[in-house]
C-alpha cells in the first residue's frame, strides 16, 4: 500500500513528485517555506508588470506534457503555452544580430544564417543532424536513476557511450561545423543555462541548442511560474497538502531510518518516505567541500512606463569579447564592463505580463558566485554601479534609448540575494556545476546514500538543473518509490513529431 511521503521544497522537482505521487495513491504533504510555490520558478511583481523570478523559457516541452500524462492530466487544461518564433535573438553589437528560428520555420533559420553567417549554412545542417541521432542515444541515460557503476553498465548507457565526446568541450566540438566564431558563440552560448562557459561545458551538452531549434522554445501565458500553480492545483485534486510559509528546520531520524521532519514552528510530522527538494547544499553544506559551482546571476527587474517594441520577447546581447567574459565568471574575478545581458520582454508575446502601455524587461547578466567572489556585493554603490552598467548596456546595444527615464519601478537580486532571500548554496542560481565528474552517478542521488528513506530532487541531483531536467528528477524519485511500494508506474515517452 502506498506510504505516507513529506516532501520538503515546492519547487518544479518537490510539485512534480507530489503531482506524481498523489496521482499513484500516496499520502503526500509538501512543505514550502515560501507563501507561494515555485522556488526560482515563481512569480515576481515590479509596478505594474509580472515577472518571473528564475526560468523563462519552456525547452523540452515534451517532458511537461509527459509528466502530466504521468499525472492522469493534460497540461493544455491548466496551461496556455505559446511557441515563441523567432526563438530569441542574438545580439552582436549595436549594429549585428541574427533572430533565431526552430523547426517549424526552417527557412526562415537558414535565411538567416544565409544572411549573417553564409559560410556556415551547410555547417548548421550538418550540425543538427549530428545531434537529431545523439539526442535520441543520449536522452535515455538522462532519466533513469543511478546508485553505482554497476547502473552504468546497461543498454542505454553502452549505446549514448560513443556519442557523450568524452574530453571535449562544447565550444571545440562547433568547430567542426562552423567558420564564424560569432557562429559558433551562437550554438554555445547556452552553456550559460547551465551556468557553465561553453569553454569549459563538456561537448555532450551541445545538444541543448539542438534541442531549442528541433523542439522550440515556449512562453506560458501569465509566465512560467503558472508551471508550478497548476502542478499545486493536481496535487490538491488528488488528495494531496501543500503548506505554505511552513519551512522544515530538521529531519527525525531512528538510526540511519528518516522518520519524517520538524519544522520551524516546532511540529513534528511522521512520514515512511521523504523527499528534499529545498536546495541540497544550502540544507546540508558540509557535502559540498570539494563540489564546483555554477556561476551567479545580478538580476534587474524593471517597470517602464514607456514600450520598446523592437525588442524581441528574448534576446541575448554578448559581450565584445565573450570568452573574457566567460573566464572572468569562471575565474571568480571583478566583472568588467563588457559583459553579456539576457533580456525577456514577455509582453512582447503576452499582454497579461504588463499594463497597458507599460512594459517590463527581466535582465540577468551571469556574475561569479559567491564561493571566491572579490565584490562586495553587499556594499550598495557596487550594486547601484553594476545596475548602471546594465542601463547603459540597454541604451547603447539594444535600441532601448533613455530607458532610465521610463523606469517607474525596479527590484535588483545580487547573488547575495540568490543565497539569503531563494536559499540558492554560494547563490549559484544553477546549483553545481555540469562538469564529467559532476553528473551521472557522480552526481547527488535521487536516492540519498547516507540515510534510508530519504530522495532528492531538484537542481543540484540527478540529472541536473534546467527545468526540463527537474521535472525527470522529480520523475525519477516517483518511479523510485513506486517501486519500493509496488506500485504500477508506466512513464509516457515523447515522439518526435509532438508538438
Amino acid at each position: 500500500m502506498p506510504g505516507r511521503i513529506g516532501i520538503i521544497g515546492g519547487g518544479p522537482g518537490g510539485l512534480t513528485s507530489a503531482m506524481l505521487l498523489a496521482s499513484k495513491g500516496f499520502n503526500v504533504t509538501l512543505f514550502e517555506a515560501n507563501k507561494q510555490v515555485g522556488g526560482r520558478n515563481s512569480e515576481l511583481v515590479v509596478g505594474q508588470s509580472k515577472f518571473d523570478v528564475g526560468p523563462t523559457i519552456v525547452m523540452m516541452k515534451f517532458v511537461l506534457d509527459e509528466v502530466f500524462k504521468d499525472a492522469g492530466r493534460n497540461s493544455s487544461d491548466y496551461l496556455n503555452i505559446i511557441r515563441l518564433n523567432p526563438m530569441y535573438r542574438l545580439q552582436y553589437g549595436p549594429n549585428r544580430h541574427i533572430d533565431c528560428y526552430d523547426s517549424k520555420q526552417k527557412d526562415k533559420m537558414v535565411a538567416e544564417m544565409q544572411r549573417v553567417f553564409p559560410k556556415d549554412v551547410d555547417g548548421y545542417k550538418r550540425y543538427l543532424e549530428f545531434e537529431e541521432g545523439r539526442f535520441e542515444k543520449v536522452l535515455p541515460m538522462l532519466q533513469k536513476p543511478y546508485h553505482g557503476y554497476r547502473s552504468l553498465l546497461n543498454m542505454d548507457s553502452i549505446r549514448a557511450l560513443p556519442h557523450v565526446s568524452l574530453g571535449n568541450t562544447m565550444f571545440r566540438m562547433l568547430g567542426k561545423y562552423y567558420e564564424d566564431p560569432l557562429a559558433k558563440l551562437s550554438f554555445s552560448f547556452q552553456a550559460k543555462y547551465l551556468g557553465m562557459s561553453a569553454y569549459d561545458c563538456p561537448a555532450f551538452f551541445g545538444m541543448i541548442p539542438y534541442v531549442e531549434h528541433a523542439f522550440g522554445c515556449y512562453h506560458v501565458e501569465g509566465g512560467l511560474n503558472k508551471i508550478s500553480h497548476a502542478m499545486a492545483k493536481v496535487v490538491g485534486e488528488y488528495g494531496g497538502s501543500i503548506r505554505l510559509g511552513d519551512p522544515v528546520k530538521t529531519l527525525t531520524l531512528d538510526g540511519r531510518k528518516v522518520t519524517g521532519l520538524i519544522t520551524e514552528k516546532d511540529e513534528e510530522f511522521k512520514f515512511d518516505e521523504v523527499v528534499v527538494n529545498a536546495d541540497f547544499f544550502h540544507w546540508k553544506p558540509s557535502k559540498t567541500d570539494k563540489r564546483k559551482f555554477s556561476c551567479s546571476t545580478f538580476m534587474v527587474y524593471i517597470h517602464l512606463n514607456k514600450v520598446y517594441p523592437e525588442l524581441e520577447h528574448n534576446t541575448i546581447s554578448f559581450a565584445d569579447d565573450y570568452e573574457s567574459n566567460m573566464k572572468s565568471i569562471s575565474g571568480h574575478l571583478n566583472l568588467p564592463d563588457d559583459f553579456s545581458v539576457y533580456i525577456c520582454n514577455p509582453s512582447k508575446t503576452d499582454a497579461s505580463m504588463s499594463a497597458p502601455g507599460t512594459q517590463g524587461l527581466y535582465c540577468l547578466v551571469p556574475v561569479p558566485n559567491l564561493h571566491k567572489v572579490t565584490d562586495d556585493w553587499s556594499d550598495p554603490n557596487i550594486v547601484e554601479a553594476m545596475k548602471q552598467k546594465v542601463y547603459k548596456h540597454l541604451e547603447e546595444r539594444c535600441g532601448c534609448k533613455d530607458i532610465r527615464d521610463h523606469v517607474v519601478a525596479e527590484k535588483v537580486m545580487t547573488p547575495l540575494g540568490w543565497r539569503d532571500e531563494v536559499r540558492v548554496h554560494k547563490g549559484a542560481t544553477f546549483s553545481m556545476a555540469h562538469s564529467l565528474f559532476q553528473m551521472l552517478l557522480w552526481r547527488p542521488r535521487n536516492r540519498f546514500e547516507e540515510l534510508d528513506n530519504l530522495y532528492l530532487s531538484g537542481a543540484g541531483t540527478h540529472p541536473g538543473s534546467g527545468l526540463p531536467t527537474i521535472w525527470e528528477a522529480g520523475r525519477i524519485v516517483t518511479h523510485l518509490l513506486c517501486e519500493k511500494y509496488g506500485v504500477n508506474y508506466d512513464k509516457a515517452r515523447y515522439t518526435k513529431f509532438d508538438d
